[in-house]
């Protein structure tokens, strides 16, 4: 399996970080989802809105692809180093500052939505179908309030 990622993107660090062989590295998502449509590399991980935008973009079907839902990450802020050099305050202020961000339960997107039920409801199909498990629910007593 060869996989491709974007140099020095939270991705290929993961994959590196798991010993995972990132095959080709490139500059941008586009030349990322160029290699991939022209299969120079067999798999590659990104955030599935990024995807979409990319492959809208170069005019590609993004229905042609299988897609799985990996997981969810926790973004990281990048800063460069002009602007700490500029604005030396900038770090300390977003820090004091992030705690005022929304804590609510994000919405997800229609197109998420269906990836994480889907993957629920095949989970939940795969543990159906195992029989003790469907013993064990037939002998779990139901208290009947009185």
């Amino acid at each position: 399996m060869h996989y491709g990622a974007v140099r020095g993107s939270y991705q290929a660090n993961w994959l590196k970080s798991k010993s995972v062989s990132v095959h080709v590295e490139v500059n941008t998502l586009e030349e990322l989802v160029n290699i991939f449509h022209h299969q120079r590399v067999d798999r590659i991980l990104l955030d599935l809105d990024d995807f979409e935008l990319v492959v809208s973009k170069l005019s590609i079907d993004k229905a042609i692809y299988d897609k799985e839902f990996f997981r969810y990450v926790p973004l990281g802020l990048f800063a460069s180093n002009s602007l700490l050099k500029y604005h030396s305050e900038f770090m300390e202020q977003f820090d004091e500052n992030i705690g005022t961000c929304s804590h609510a339960p994000f919405a997800l997107s229609n197109c998420k939505k269906t990836q994480v039920l889907n993957l629920i409801y095949k989970q939940v199909k795969a543990l159906v179908s195992l029989p003790r498990l469907a013993e064990e629910i037939l002998i779990i007593p139901i208290p009947i309030n009185s």
